[in-house]
């Protein structure tokens, strides 16, 4: 109940407030996403410690860039496709 009416104040905040404020986020998705992410996918508790902690990163001194919820994954089922295909991406982004 709590986390349905803390994702609604963030829809709020997206269609009324940042509008008028303009896009400061240096993040994609946006910190405001990143929280309804980080609700849905961690619950109350620990999806307010995460987007807690990204919006301390989106500062001036931080570059930004892509930073989406990390999905929680249970080892002992098989990967989906998205799955499969963000796993690919993240190899490719750490080779050296």
């Amino acid at each position: 109940m709590l986390k349905r009416a803390l994702i609604l104040a963030i829809r709020l905040y997206q269609t009324c407030l940042s509008p008028i404020l303009g896009n400061h986020c240096r993040f994609y998705p946006t910190c405001s996403q990143y929280a309804i992410d980080a609700l849905q996918e961690y619950g109350l508790v620990q999806g307010v410690l995460k987007a807690t902690w990204r919006i301390i990163r989106c500062n001036p001194f931080s570059k930004g860039g892509y930073d989406p919820v990390k999905k929680e994954i249970n080892i002992s089922e098989p990967l989906n496709s998205e799955q499969k295909e963000e796993a690919l991406h993240l190899n490719e982004k750490t080779k050296v």
